[in-house]
């Protein structure tokens, strides 16, 4: 997997390098271009922007420093996924970048953020098997997710 490095502005302060792995980036890139070529067309430095930042957003705590915080310091430590990874995660992420970008891209957020939870969970074949919140303090529950 490759890494890419970029800057993220923390609470309009501090300027922060993550590594990133673009994976995530790039696919939603390509769904939303292709489900809605038009409205890409017409939004897509703003659409490219919203997607790099929802992504990291819901991989923020896998990514120095903020995985220190929390005790994740085992490299691609998948327990950052009890953060946000869940259907709060996902309404939390709606709130945000639709505060920052507009109701016009909350189909858009509201796809990506489920997508990227499937994509993190192979095993979600629907957005009914996303985890709830309540789901990460169950033990059996995350050692079928993320192994311990």
């Amino acid at each position: 997997m490759q890494l890419a490095k970029i800057k993220y502005k923390m609470l309009k302060k501090e300027v922060i390098e993550l590594s990133l792995t673009p994976e995530h980036i790039k696919k939603s890139l390509e769904e939303i271009e292709k489900n809605q070529p038009e409205f890409f067309a017409q939004n897509k430095e703003t659409i490219k922007k919203l997607i790099t930042e929802l992504h990291i957003w819901f991989d923020l705590f896998s990514l120095s420093p903020f995985a220190e915080l929390y005790g994740y310091t085992e490299d691609n430590d998948l327990r950052h996924r009890e953060q946000r990874h869940h259907f709060k995660g996902i309404e939390a992420a709606e709130w945000v970048f639709t505060k920052k970008y507009g109701k016009i891209y909350a189909p858009i957020i509201l796809s990506e953020s489920c997508q990227h939870i499937k994509d993190d969970f192979p095993h979600l074949d629907d957005i009914d098997k996303i985890p709830l919140m309540e789901d990460w303090l169950n033990s059996d529950f995350r050692k079928k997710a993320i192994g311990f």
